[in-house]
């Protein structure tokens, strides 16, 4: 996004619409969740479960999760609109 908006003043016309065509449509939370091997609701539970105390480990078990997954959740590396870390 930052670069995009760098290098606009710079391009020519069909390249600044292209730009801010691209910005306009720009969602960082359908972004994340395109991206991610895991729907909302699953990442909620699994959010609300560590937020119960419940292990990373046991987590990542009980939901079928990617333990690095559960760890970058915890940690608030990732799905930070569930989290907000």
């Amino acid at each position: 996004m930052e670069l995009m908006n760098l290098l606009k003043p710079i391009m020519g016309k069909r390249r600044k619409k292209q730009i801010e065509d691209a910005l306009a449509s720009y969602d960082e939370l359908k972004l994340s969740e395109a991206h991610s091997d895991y729907s909302r609701d699953r990442v909620e539970r699994a959010w609300k479960l560590i937020q119960d105390g419940e292990r990373l480990i046991d987590v990542s078990k009980r939901l079928n999760m990617k333990y690095q997954f559960v760890r970058d959740l915890n940690t608030g590396r990732t799905w930070t609109e569930v989290t907000g870390l």
